[in-house]
């Protein structure tokens, strides 16, 4: 079962480190979300590999919506 990983507050997305089929470990940075002004980097809670990303660079999100699922 795939774990989804949600946008955890409104912004818009700089940059996306992964791509679907891409290892990731616990808390490797796959994205960076620019909100007020202000970069946060988005990580994986757990180690698995990418089979969805579910955003583009430049999409503005809404806090809750699906940015990757990681299986």
């Amino acid at each position: 079962m795939a774990n989804k990983i949600e946008s955890p507050m409104p912004g818009n997305i700089l940059q996306i480190k992964v791509s679907v089929g891409d290892k990731v470990t616990e808390n490797q940075v796959i994205c960076i979300l620019e909100a007020m002004k202000m970069e946060t980097d988005i990580v994986t809670p757990w180690a698995g590999t990418i089979t969805g990303v579910h955003i583009k660079e430049s999409d503005v999100l809404d806090t809750g919506a699906l940015m990757f699922t990681v299986e």
